[in-house]
């Protein structure tokens, strides 16, 4: 049965028993009557994926635009300064805009992005990259230093101590050129 009033719309549920289930539910849902849905930003005529929204926080655009699987970590590198918007360190509830340079850090790399759209939704890898355009400096400079480590080899930076065998032959290593010359 339902029940119409002007400010809102009332449902009434009943379960009849059975004879095997002698219970009987009543419940009342209330509804607002009219346009209860909320206001979305209206949709890209270029690219209907994005949004034409004015701005986005740093956290959201970087989860959406794919540089970090979580906007936890997105944060996370933001707070950690590896994150810096025209020259200046980022903060992850800094609203960006269109035309926006970001450098940031993932690893051993560094990237300089210029912000071509908005999005805060996170969509496919495609849809990503067309949110932003990494600059030709940026990106010959991440080609050359990935060369560089390649070439390194077995040479590159540990990230752990060494063992007492490494650290024997660091010290076999250093008093052999320390007294050769």
């Amino acid at each position: 049965q339902i029940w119409k009033n002007p400010s809102i719309a009332i449902i009434n549920v009943s379960v009849i028993s059975s004879a095997k289930f002698p219970l009987r539910l009543t419940s009342r849902l209330s509804v607002p009557s009219g346009n209860f849905l909320p206001d979305f930003p209206p949709i890209n005529e270029e690219n209907p994926l994005m949004s034409t929204a004015n701005k986005v926080r740093l956290d959201k655009w970087l989860w959406a635009a794919r540089f970090y699987k979580t906007r936890a970590k997105a944060k996370e590198a933001i707070d950690g300064g590896k994150v810096h918007i025209d020259g200046t360190k980022g903060k992850a509830s800094k609203e960006l805009q269109v035309g926006i340079e970001i450098r940031l850090r993932q690893g051993w790399d560094e990237k300089t992005v210029i912000v071509r759209a908005l999005s805060d939704q996170r969509r496919d890898a495609s849809t990503a990259e067309t949110l932003y355009e990494e600059t030709p400096e940026s990106l010959e400079h991440r080609l050359l230093e990935a060369a560089q480590r390649k070439s390194a080899g077995q040479q590159a930076v540990s990230r752990e101590r060494p063992s007492k065998r490494n650290r024997r032959l660091i010290h076999q290593f250093k008093d052999k050129n320390l007294n050769a010359s």
